[in-house]
């Protein structure tokens, strides 16, 4: 009676063991696959901070080029702006 106890709790305990790895597989498999999605958006965001970070560099040069030069203002100011000089007149022609 001893002997047929013992392979019944061997297959018992190998059953638990079974179900137990089967079950961390299950629940893993979603973590792993979130860390996954989770990566690929870090490395997109990565992306576009590199894209930002070269267009504020960018835009810094053009604002210091914009100081020093007075041409640029001036230029800036009537193209953008309309601004005239006091003795100026401006005339504008509709088509």
């Amino acid at each position: 009676m001893l002997t047929s106890l013992r392979p019944s709790r061997i297959l018992l305990t190998l059953l638990s063991v079974l179900l137990v790895l089967f079950l961390f597989r299950i629940l893993t498999s979603d973590s792993i696959t979130k860390v996954n999605e989770m990566e690929e958006q870090v490395s997109q965001l990565d992306i576009k901070i590199k894209e930002l970070r070269k267009e504020n560099s960018q835009l810094k040069e053009t604002i210091l080029n914009i100081k020093k030069d007075d041409y640029l203002v001036e230029k800036i100011a009537r193209e953008d702006l309309g601004l005239v000089k006091d003795d100026e007149v401006v005339y504008r022609l509709y088509q």
